[in-house]
């Protein structure tokens, strides 16, 4: 009760938590519209379904750990438990990014004008639901240690992030092998298959996810400074 009690008071994660569902909603409307127009199994995009109900995953695991209310000893206890499984599910979040990339498949559809906004629409709601489970993250690992443990678990998230990305686009595991067959994962990342650039790629990737997270994080800072100040 105490969970429910302080999640209800927080009107800003009740609006986040809002519009996300909001978002994931018309996701699955448009994908319903676009395969009930084609009916055509070649332009197939109820992947998209999928990968966004992944996405989740991380974004309630950070919303669960952010709200509860537990005293200090034990939620040192459970935070790891948390974060190793958060670390495992964020990639999912951040992996609707490269959906793009089967737009080339379907180059000749007589509807990829929707097709653009219907990728774009998922991507877009996945990138949020992992920038603000990130948030949340960074904010317990602020509360808990201090401010440098949180940005520094930024970066680790989002370089960890790209890893499994990577992983999930080019190897074709998911989550769930991580837990199975960790050492295997790790020998195809040590070593890749030819024309693959894993380095690049997740370096590349970081930065991006990082960039984007730091100019939320600063535009999110002066809207609370307005917000005051008034």
């Amino acid at each position: 009760m105490k969970f429910l009690s302080r999640y209800l008071n927080n009107e800003s994660g009740l609006k986040i938590f809002g519009l996300l569902a909001a978002a994931t909603v018309f996701c699955l409307i448009l994908v319903n519209i676009r395969m009930a127009e084609n009916g055509n199994s070649r332009y197939n995009y109820w992947f998209l379904i999928r990968n966004i109900s992944l996405a989740w995953i991380p974004f309630l695991l950070a919303f669960v750990t952010y709200h509860l209310a537990l005293p200090r000893k034990i939620s040192l206890t459970i935070l790891p438990i948390n974060i190793f499984f958060w670390l495992i599910f964020f990639p999912n979040a951040l992996y609707l990014l490269t959906d793009f990339q089967h737009l080339r498949l379907y180059s000749d559809s007589p509807s990829l004008w929707f097709d653009v906004i219907l990728v774009t629409w998922f991507a877009w709601t996945g990138v949020l639901l992992g920038i603000v489970s990130l948030y949340w993250m960074q904010e317990i690992v602020s509360r808990e240690f201090n401010r440098n443990a949180g940005w520094f678990f930024v970066v680790c998230g989002n370089l960890l992030g790209s890893t499994g990305i990577y992983l999930g686009r080019f190897v074709r595991v998911n989550s769930w092998d991580f837990l199975i067959h960790p050492v295997g994962i790790m020998k195809d990342l040590i070593v890749p298959q030819p024309g693959e650039h894993p380095v690049e790629y997740i370096t590349l990737y970081t930065l991006f996810f990082t960039f984007m997270y730091i100019t939320f994080y600063v535009f999110g800072n002066l809207l609370q400074k307005q917000t005051t100040q008034k």
